[in-house]
């Protein structure tokens, strides 16, 4: 099963709007919700949440009318639900997960950090510098998600 089925399921589970998401329109939230899904799970497995929505806050702040169009405060909100537990790994998922699973997926998504998210990195041209190991821990993430059911 690939990745973007259950990621696309994860964020229609978390009720956010994709309107701004998937019509690149040219609104830098454009696609968006493939890192903010991953990082719900982060969050619904306990993963530190501070600095992501720090960052992800300073995105919103740099780009008001395209995080208004794309509804990106109902999405952190939608979000946080995923921190406090009103969301479980799951209904992000879309699908029931046995523990094996559970801390597979776990163990992927609580070593991703956006820790390279700037609002630089929306601009047209904008590049973002992942650093060698995080590179490993959002294509190992990926991995887990794509290899679930095996």
């Amino acid at each position: 099963m690939s990745f973007l089925r259950p990621l696309a399921l994860g964020l229609m589970c978390l009720s956010a709007p994709v309107s701004a998401q998937d019509d690149p329109s040219g609104n830098v939230f454009y696609g968006f919700d493939f890192v903010l899904v991953p990082i719900a799970i982060k969050w619904a497995c306990g993963g530190e949440a501070e600095e992501d929505l720090s960052r992800i806050d300073a995105v919103v702040t740099a780009f008001p009318e395209d995080a208004e169009a794309a509804q990106m405060e109902r999405i952190v909100t939608d979000l946080k639900k995923a921190q406090t537990g009103e969301v479980k790994l799951a209904q992000i998922m879309g699908a029931p997960l046995n523990s094996e699973q559970e801390d597979r997926l776990c163990t992927a998504a609580t070593k991703l950090n956006l820790d390279h998210l700037e609002p630089e990195t929306f601009e047209i041209g904008g590049d973002s510098e992942l650093s060698q190991e995080q590179q490993l821990a959002w294509r190992n993430f990926f991995f887990v998600v794509e290899n679930l059911s095996s």
